[in-house]
């Protein structure tokens, strides 16, 4: 995206589904787990390939209300789009609009690749 549309960040404004996101930076999810030492993370991507295919120990965090801890968000989910949520058992359930759209109301701590939002979120 160029800068009028916001650059990487501000693509989302625009375009979502595959346009911007189709799970291409899972890796990422590693390497930031390994770079902060972290065993298990909070994840809801946008793609097909199986976390555990890629080392990722994970949980799915839950919809509509914050849990504290690690979590790597895809845009999308951010976003409000609805898709399939993979559990670590490798079942699939739909997600309705904005049920990850919480995390809307916090600063990630860093945006992999441009796709998928990591948060810490703090204990209240």
């Amino acid at each position: 995206f160029n800068e009028a549309a916001g650059g990487p960040i501000g693509g989302r404004s625009h375009l979502l589904d595959s346009n911007l996101d189709w799970g291409q930076d899972l890796h990422l999810v590693r390497e930031f787990m390994n770079k902060e030492g972290l065993e298990e993370i909070g994840l809801v991507y946008f793609g097909t390939l199986p976390p555990d295919f890629l080392g990722i120990d994970y949980h799915v965090p839950p919809g509509r209300r914050p849990a504290p801890g690690w979590h790597a968000v895809s845009v999308n989910f951010v976003m409000g789009r609805p898709h399939v949520v993979i559990d670590p058992d490798g079942k699939g359930r739909p997600t309705d609009i904005n049920e990850f759209g919480y995390f809307r109301a916090f600063e990630p701590v860093v945006t992999l690749g441009g796709s998928i939002d990591v948060y810490r979120i703090e204990a209240r």
